[in-house]
């Protein structure tokens, strides 16, 4: 199943890259940000909703009951994936994450989330351990599409909150809820050009 990645063995893994870049601070507008950074880029800059669904669910609604359905979920989850090694593949192949997370894990905490993996992310997550161990650092730079693949399923499938943040053409991924998906872009004209991904992907803008 590894060797399927051209993973030859653990050694061949790429690992997270804490990074100093200062990513955050390409979308502020004033020196001074509130504490709560999702409010504030989402009050000053356009947002979207990447969703499978074309329009919000109504609270009646059949196919709300389908977000119940973990099965429902991992089937539309190729969707997701594919529209995020697109939106790497065309900013450079490189993303930053913020994982705060990762500070303070413990081992069951680690095991949770193992348990929820496939088994070659499990390979791929047990290779960041050295990593987020040795550090304090929350932020990391990724230029492997299977590690930002397993680190995006690990935000889809709600197990470790997660920002993904792209500088070529400037849009913030936040975390999800019943894979709804807030986007936030730092300029409108770039809208369109994420939402061809998007729909190349089977995936809605809302």
């Amino acid at each position: 199943m590894v060797e399927d990645l051209g993973i030859k063995n653990m050694n061949t893994i790429v690992k997270l890259e804490p990074t100093k870049v200062l990513y955050r601070e390409n979308f502020d507008k004033v020196k001074n940000l509130n504490n709560d950074f999702f409010d504030y880029v989402v009050e000053q800059y356009p947002s979207k909703i990447l969703d499978m669904f074309k329009d919000t669910l109504k609270e009646d609604s059949e196919e709300i009951k389908l977000l119940d359905s973990q099965y429902f979920k991992l089937i539309n989850e190729e969707k997701y994936l594919n529209f995020i090694v697109e939106v790497f593949e065309k900013n450079n192949s490189t993303c930053y994450v913020e994982i705060a997370t990762f500070k303070n894990y413990d081992d069951d905490f680690l095991l949770k989330t193992l348990n929820e993996l496939d088994i070659v992310d499990k390979y791929i997550l047990l290779k960041q351990i050295d990593v987020i161990s040795s550090t304090l650092e929350t932020r990391y730079i990724i230029k492997d599409k299977f590690l930002l693949k397993m680190l995006f399923k690990c935000m889809l499938r709600e197990l470790i909150p997660i920002e993904f943040y792209f500088l070529e053409k400037p849009l913030i991924i936040f975390n999800n809820f019943d894979m709804s998906i807030p986007l936030v872009f730092k300029n409108k004209e770039d809208i369109p050009f994420y939402k061809q991904i998007a729909e190349k992907s089977s995936l809605f803008f809302r």
